[in-house]
C-alpha cells in the first residue's frame, strides 16, 4: 500500500524534497516530474529510486508510473531488493537482472509497459 509523503532524494544539485506516493517501504516514489524536465517536454509523472535519486521512468499518467513501480518490486528477488537499498546507481544496476533492465528500457522507449509475469532471480 502506498502513502503520499515528503521524501528527500539526492540529485546532481543536492538534496531535493519530493511529494509523492511511496512504494516498497520508501524505496520508490511516484511524483510529478520536476519542473525543469517538464519544460524540456518530459512526461508529467516520474518513478524515482529514492536512495539514489535516479529517475527510473517518466510517463504521461501517474497510474502508469505506479503500476511500473509495483511490477518492478514484484520482479526483484529479496537479494535484489536489498541491493536496491544502495544509494549507488552503479551498485543497483549491477544487481538488477538483465531481463528487468530490458523491460524498463522497453517501457522508456515505447511508453507501454506490458507486465512481466515471473520473478527474476539475481
Amino acid at each position: 500500500m502506498s502513502t503520499e509523503t515528503l521524501v528527500t532524494v539526492r540529485t546532481f544539485e543536492g538534496p531535493r524534497e519530493l511529494r509523492g506516493e511511496t512504494l516498497g517501504d520508501e524505496l520508490l516514489v511516484v511524483h510529478r516530474t520536476l519542473h525543469g524536465n517538464r519544460d524540456k517536454g518530459a512526461p508529467e509523472w516520474t518513478l524515482t529510486h529514492v536512495p539514489s535519486g535516479h529517475a527510473i521512468i517518466m510517463l504521461k499518467r501517474r497510474a502508469d508510473c505506479f503500476a511500473v513501480g509495483l511490477q518492478l518490486l514484484r520482479l526483484l528477488t529479496p537479494a535484489a531488493l536489498k541491493a536496491w537499498r544502495s544509494s549507488s546507481v552503479r551498485a543497483v544496476s549491477r544487481r538488477t537482472p538483465k531481463k528487468v533492465v530490458t523491460w524498463i528500457e522497453r517501457c522508456r522507449a515505447t511508453g507501454r509497459c506490458v507486465e512481466v509475469e515471473e520473478t527474476v532471480s539475481v
